[in-house]
């Protein structure tokens, strides 16, 4: 295998960790490119791993070996701006996440792992929210939380501090210090480390001077930067901000592990987090800071997660590659109508006990044509003489179609809820679309209606 096309941006000898499995690019359906390398077992349980900031593909190399005993497969993208992933300005972390989730799709995994690093760990918890039960399990280790979210006195290291003064104010002075920061990042690499080193733990100035470890991490430091400051930037606007998704609506089972010594990442966003999220078992180690954490238990850390995926009863891989459709293989908006209508009964979601909303007039059309209907409304019991179900979650199986009547954001919510439920038609009524919903139905195999296409028009609706 020959090296990365990155590595050799930075001295020293990584030879003692095992090379990557694969490394390749992915054209996203905005044209962009994401660059992703594998570590492990190839074809092995498919394992995403979101790296730290700034960091790259080449962190995961840390847990190769593990990683191939276990018979996991790292699946390693650089983010957006980092590395040879193409930048794109002011994305959030749930836009990063689909980012994922189309790598996901285009290597055909039905089902995966999730593993978020420092840095890493808001967007892995994005793509957990994102995935919803196609997240198995998932771990985050010496995790960034929402700063915005913990008082100033609660954060000793001062630049977090000063983060959290910048995301209250984005238009202030403060935003020249991520750019001083990048310069000191790229022009001296190693001797950050050294400085760095000046206020951690000993133990993780032990694992900074590691003649074996340090190279790997300057190597990874020098191509998350090769092409700028955007990533990093990113990073840091999404670190600075509230998080737009709510923690405890995740399911899927979490371990949570964070350095009592860590003094880089303060222990209490792991606290943090492991209080929002419903389904987490947190470990703080004693002894253990940012850096020698991870470097010292990778192999407990992958064997723990890969503890749970062994009661996944759903297979990992798909029989096909879940890409986008091209051109040729789209089918015509009529056969998409003929296919949503073949459905034995519908669901309408965002049902409205008001004639004059579309949510009822949607209902009361089905209901003229003689179909079977249920309306979908967590505050009604009945609408036009029918029982409500309270969610997508509990419509019954015959339904295989869903009218959308809601806004945009509650759309993109209504839609992965579906899809998990196997709803396999989506008519998103106009002005409830959105470019990420229809992106999401598109990815995971969905006949979606989001032209502007009535469903009032196409039935003849008469409204009496």
């Amino acid at each position: 295998m020959k090296s990365s096309p990155c590595s050799s941006l930075a001295a020293g000898d990584l030879s003692t960790f095992p090379p990557p499995l694969a490394e390749r690019r992915l054209r996203l359906a905005d044209g962009r490119q994401l660059f992703w390398a594998e570590y492990g077992a190839a074809g092995g349980i498919p394992l995403l791993y979101c790296h730290g900031t700034p960091g790259s593909h080449l962190e995961a190399g840390l847990a190769g070996a593990a990683a191939a005993r276990l018979g996991l497969r790292l699946i390693a993208p650089d983010r957006s701006g980092y590395g040879l992933s193409t930048a794109s300005i002011g994305r959030g972390l749930r836009e990063v996440a689909r980012d994922l989730g189309q790598l996901c799709d285009h290597l055909g995994l039905c089902r995966l792992l999730l593993l978020g690093v420092s840095g890493g760990a808001p967007f892995a918890c994005a793509a957990a929210f994102e995935f919803g039960s196609r997240v198995a399990a998932w771990g985050l280790i010496c995790p960034v939380g929402p700063v915005a979210d913990v008082p100033p006195e609660e954060l000793p290291f001062f630049p977090w501090r000063l983060l959290r003064r910048w995301g209250q104010r984005p238009n202030s002075p403060l935003r020249l210090v991520p750019a001083v920061a990048l310069y000191l990042l790229r022009k001296v690499p190693p001797r950050l480390f050294q400085g760095l080193a000046l206020r951690l733990a000993e133990i993780d100035r032990r694992t900074l001077a590691d003649p074996v470890v340090a190279p790997l991490l300057e190597a990874s430091l020098a191509t998350a930067l090769q092409a700028g400051s955007s990533g990093l930037l990113a990073d840091l606007a999404s670190f600075s901000r509230s998080w737009d998704f709510s923690l405890d609506l995740i399911r899927s089972p979490v371990l949570l592990w964070h350095g009592r010594n860590d003094r880089l990442v303060p222990p209490r966003f792991g606290e943090l987090l492991a209080q929002r999220l419903g389904n987490c078992k947190a470990s703080y180690l004693t002894g253990e800071g940012h850096f020698s954490l991870p470097v010292n238990h990778a192999a407990r850390l992958l064997a723990e997660l890969a503890g749970l995926a062994a009661a996944a009863t759903a297979p990992w891989y798909t029989d096909r590659c879940l890409t986008f459709p091209t051109p040729e293989q789209e089918m015509s908006m009529e056969q998409r109508i003929a296919t949503f209508l073949e459905s034995s009964a519908f669901g309408v979601v965002g049902a409205s006990s008001n004639r004059d909303k579309y949510g009822n007039k949607v209902l009361r059309c089905y209901q003229q044509q003689g179909r079977t209907v249920i309306p979908v409304n967590p505050r009604e019991t009945t609408i036009e003489g029918l029982t409500c179900v309270p969610a997508v979650s509990a419509l019954p199986p015959e339904v295989a179609s869903i009218s959308v009547i809601t806004p945009p954001a509650v759309t993109e919510q209504v839609v992965r809820e579906a899809i998990d439920h196997g709803i396999r038609n989506i008519w998103m009524q106009p002005g409830a679309e959105s470019a990420a919903a229809v992106a999401t139905c598109e990815a995971r195999g969905v006949n979606v209606i989001a032209d502007g296409s009535c469903v009032l028009v196409v039935l003849g609706f008469h409204d009496h």
